[in-house]
């Protein structure tokens, strides 16, 4: 796949992840320590969003520069599932929740906006490190 659509699809899933904390910040709302900690993952999020346009800019402005990047659907359908799960579940399932919380958050495929650009661009890749 080329970087540019890979792009497109991580920054698609971000923008459905920090979603998903917002509406758990609104469910929580009242339990501060829930409330803020939603908070702090939606920020998070829209600074990978943030990022992915960056990007998505860099790409455009040469794109001869990118080759071809590999993304594993299944890690990006299981993100979307458990996404999906947790906004199911119901507010007395705090425990599970965080735990499907940690398993996003701590999954391989949130580190795909840097390998993405790793991948295609020898360039990025130095800057990337920083």
């Amino acid at each position: 796949m080329d970087a540019f659509k890979a792009l497109e699809m991580i920054e698609q899933m971000v923008v459905n992840l920090g979603d998903m904390y917002a509406k758990l910040q609104v469910m929580f709302s009242g339990n501060k320590e829930l409330e803020g900690l939603f908070y702090q993952l939606h920020m998070e999020e829209q600074t990978h969003v943030n990022l992915a346009q960056m990007q998505k800019r860099i790409v455009l402005a040469k794109p001869s520069d990118f080759g071809e990047v590999y993304l594993n659907f299944t890690d990006f359908n299981k993100e979307m599932y458990l996404a999906k799960f947790i906004l199911g579940m119901p507010r007395e399932k705090i425990n599970e929740l965080l735990v499907q919380c940690y398993l996003i958050e701590s999954s391989l495929v949130e580190q795909y906006v840097v390998a993405a650009l790793k991948d295609s661009h020898k360039e990025s890749d130095s800057c990337l490190r920083c």
